[in-house]
C-alpha cells in the first residue's frame, strides 16, 4: 500500500465529504446493540475526560478510502461506522442545525433508494427491505438512547462527537488513504471476506513506508529495505523459541511484531490515550510521527535498535536464563532494557542477579559480610514456605523456576537452555514429591483408574524382593479383586478401595504425612498434565512417568528429572521411596545452589 495516507482525522473534519458505496459492500447491518454499545462509550468517555482537557480523544476503527474522479471516497471498510454516525447526526439534527453542522452524504452503487432512506427515515418504509429495516432499527436504538435527556445532554454529547482538535475532546477515525489506482475491490475482500481487520502493526508499516518520509530519489529503495527489515524481525518473533522467552502472555498477535511496537510505545506521548483503545499503540506512533522532524528513518532505527537489543539477550546464553526468568516472572521488556543501558555485559549480569535477588528475598545479596551469612538468610527464607499457605505459592514458583535455571548455568561448557516456551505453554506448576493428606479418589471410576495405575506399574515396572514381595502380592490380589467385581454399593466401593489405598500409601511409607512435606523440600515443578493424572499417585508412579517423559524427549525440567532420579540424594538404596533423608538432601541441593549463584555478585545498581 505504497503511496498510501494515514492519519487520524477528527469526525468533524468529514462532513463536508461525500462516500461511495459500491456494489461489492453489503448493506447496513449493525444490530441495536452495537449501535447503543457505541453510543455508551462516547458518553461515558464524555463524562469522564474534563473539556479542557484537549489531547484526549475517542478513536474509532480504521477506515479505508480510495479517491474517485468525481471528489468523492469510495469507502472499502468503516461503512457500518460512518453509517451509524451519520444516524446519530441524523437523531441530533436540532442540535446540529444550532452548530450549522450536517451530516456528510452516503450514496450507493446499486442501492440508490437506501441513500433517500437515510436521509429521510420513515418507519412506515422499514419493512420494504432488508436495508431499510436495519437502518431503520438502527436510528431507533439512538433515539431511544437519546429518549429523557435534555436539550443540554445532547448538545454536549455533539460536541463531543464533532469538536475540532482546537474545541477540546473529541472522536476521531484513524483515515487511510490508499493511492488511487489501488484495485478497491482486493482490499475489501481481505479486510472483510477474509474477516482480518487491520491491525495496529500493518497501520504502523504504513506509517514507516509512507513515500513522503523519502527524498523523491530513494523513495522506492529505501521503502523495500525497511519492508525487507520488517519482514526479518517477524520471521525471528515467529520462533517458538524466541517468542517464548521474550514473551510471557496468551498469544494473541496476528503478527508479533505488534508487541514490540507495544513496547516501544510505552516510551511514547500516550497521554490521551484511552488505554483500553485497541489502536492505542498505532495512535502512539502517528502522534510521534508528527511530532518529530527531519530524518523519519530515526524512528526505524530505533526500532531495530530495541530489537537487536533483545536478540543479544536471547543469542547470550547468560543473559537469555537471567533475562528470561524476569521476563517469566513479570519484568517487563522495557525495563530491562531500560536496565541495561549505559552498562558494559557484566555490569547488566550483576545488575540481573540483584534484580533476581530482590524478587524473592529483601535487599541485596551485597548486604551479607560472608557466604555463611548468606547461606543463612536464603535458608531460612526458604524454610518460610509452605504449599498449604497460597500466598507463599508464587514464591515457591519463582524458586524452584530459579533452581532449574541456575543448574543450567552451572555447567559454562553446557550448551543446553532452559526452553521458557515449552515450560509456559506446559503450565508447569507446583505437585509434591511425596503425596501429602492424600485426597483419596471418591468416585468409582476414579477409584479404577488409579488402582489400574498401580497396577500397570507393580506388573510391568515396579520392583521388589524377599519379604517385601509378599507384601505387594497381597496388595495386588486386593486390587485384582476390586477391578473384578462389576458392581458393589458406593459404600462398599469406598471402604474396600481405603484399604488397598492405605496399604499401598503404607507400603512405600506415604501413609502418614507430616507437615513438613508441604514444604519446599518435598516440592517440585510437573506439567499440568501430569499434576492431573497422578496427583495422588505415590512417588515411584510420579518418578516412572517422569522418566518416561524425559526418555520419549519430552520437556521436563533438569531439576524435575533429577528429584525423581534421586540425583540429590546421598543415599540411594531405596530408589522407589521418597524418605526424609531424601528430602532434607534436596532442600540442602537448593540452598547451595542458590547460594553460590547469589555470592560474588558485584556491580550493577538496582
Amino acid at each position: 500500500m505504497n503511496g498510501s495516507t494515514l492519519t487520524l482525522k477528527p469526525i468533524t473534519e468529514l462532513l463536508s465529504d461525500r462516500f461511495y458505496i459500491p456494489a461489492y459492500q453489503r448493506g447496513y447491518r449493525w444490530t441495536a446493540r452495537q449501535v447503543t454499545e457505541l453510543l455508551d462509550d462516547i458518553s461515558n468517555f464524555r463524562d469522564e475526560v474534563t473539556d479542557a482537557d484537549k489531547k484526549k480523544f475517542y478513536c474509532l476503527q480504521p477506515v479505508v478510502v480510495v479517491p474517485r474522479d468525481d471528489g468523492s471516497w469510495e469507502l472499502i471498510d468503516g461503512q457500518q461506522r460512518l453509517t451509524t454516525v451519520h444516524l446519530i447526526l441524523t437523531a441530533l439534527k436540532v442540535q446540529a442545525a444550532a452548530l450549522e453542522k450536517s451530516p456528510f452524504s452516503i450514496e450507493y452503487e446499486t442501492r440508490p433508494g437506501s441513500a433517500e432512506y437515510l436521509a429521510n427515515i420513515d418507519s412506515a418504509q422499514a419493512a420494504d427491505n432488508i436495508d431499510y429495516f436495519h437502518i431503520h432499527e438502527a436510528y431507533q436504538a439512538i433515539v431511544d438512547w437519546f429518549k429523557g435527556q435534555d436539550g443540554g445532554r445532547k448538545m454536549s454529547f455533539l460536541q463531543c462527537l464533532l469538536n475540532t482538535d482546537e474545541d477540546g475532546k473529541n472522536v476521531k477515525v484513524i483515515w487511510y488513504e490508499l493511492p488511487q489506482g489501488q484495485k478497491p475491490v482486493e482490499v475489501f475482500i481481505r479486510l472483510n471476506i477474509g474477516k482480518i481487520p487491520l491491525t495496529n502493526s500493518e497501520l504502523i508499516r504504513a506509517l514507516f513506508l509512507r513515500s513522503r518520509n523519502f527524498e523523491q530519489n530513494e523513495v522506492t529503495l529505501k521503502q523495500l529495505q525497511i519492508a525487507q527489515e520488517w519482514d526479518n524481525i517477524e520471521k525471528v518473533m515467529q520462533s517458538s523459541d524466541f517468542w517464548g522467552y521474550i514473551y510471557g502472555g496468551t498469544d494473541n498477535y496476528p503478527a508479533r511484531i505488534e508487541y514490540l511496537f507495544e513496547l516501544i510505545a510505552e516510551g511514547l506521548d500516550t497521554d490521551g490515550i484511552l488505554q483500553d483503545d485497541p489502536q492505542k499503540t498505532f495512535i502512539a506512533y502517528s502522534r510521534y510521527f508528527e511530532a518529530i522532524e527531519g530524518d523519519k528513518e530515526q524512528a526505524w532505527k530505533d526500532v531495530k535498535r530495541y530489537f537487536m537489543t533483545c536478540e543479544e539477550w536471547f543469542r547470550d546464553r547468560t543473559l537469555y536464563h537471567l533475562t528470561g526468568y524476569l521476563i517469566t516472572r513479570g519484568m517487563s521488556v522495557r525495563e530491562l532494557k531500560t536496565l541495561s543501558e549505559k552498562r558494559g555485559k557484566c555490569d547488566f549480569q550483576a545488575a540481573l542477579r540483584q534484580k533476581v535477588y530482590a524478587q524473592i528475598f529483601e535487599g541485596s545479596p551485597a548486604d551479607h559480610k560472608d557466604r555463611e551469612g548468606l547461606r543463612t538468610v536464603i535458608r531460612e527464607r526458604l524454610s518460610e514456605l509452605s504449599y498449604d499457605r497460597p500466598s507463599t505459592h508464587d514464591d515457591i514458583r519463582s524458586i524452584l523456576l530459579l533452581f532449574n535455571i541456575v543448574t543450567l548455568l552451572q555447567n559454562s561448557k553446557s550448551a543446553m537452555r532452559f526452553p521458557f516456551n515449552s515450560f509456559k505453554a506446559e503450565n508447569w506448576d507446583l505437585e509434591h514429591i511425596k503425596s501429602v493428606k492424600s485426597e483419596m479418589p471418591a468416585r468409582r471410576d476414579t477409584q479404577k483408574a488409579w488402582i489400574q495405575t498401580v497396577v500397570d506399574f507393580w506388573e510391568n515396572d515396579g520392583h521388589g524382593s524377599g519379604e517385601i514381595d509378599e507384601k505387594r502380592r497381597a496388595i495386588s490380589d486386593q486390587m485384582h479383586g476390586y477391578l473384578s467385581i462389576e458392581s458393589m454399593s458406593l459404600e462398599k466401593s469406598t471402604e474396600f478401595f481405603e484399604m488397598i489405598y492405605t496399604a499401598v500409601l503404607d507400603y512405600y511409607g506415604e501413609a502418614k504425612a507430616n507437615a513438613i512435606d508441604n514444604g519446599l523440600q518435598n516440592l517440585t515443578l510437573l506439567d499440568a498434565g501430569t499434576n492431573r493424572s497422578y496427583k495422588n499417585a505415590v512417588f515411584p508412579i510420579k518418578r516412572n512417568h517422569v522418566r518416561r517423559l524425559d526418555k520419549s524427549g519430552t520437556f521436563v525440567p533438569i531439576c524435575t528429572s533429577n528429584v525423581f532420579l534421586k540425583y540429590y540424594s546421598s543415599n540411594v538404596d531405596r530408589m522407589l521411596f521418597w524418605t526424609e533423608s531424601d528430602r532434607d538432601d534436596y532442600f540442602a541441593a537448593i540452598v547451595d545452589t542458590l547460594t553460590d549463584f547469589f555470592a560474588n555478585v558485584s556491580g550493577g545498581e538496582q
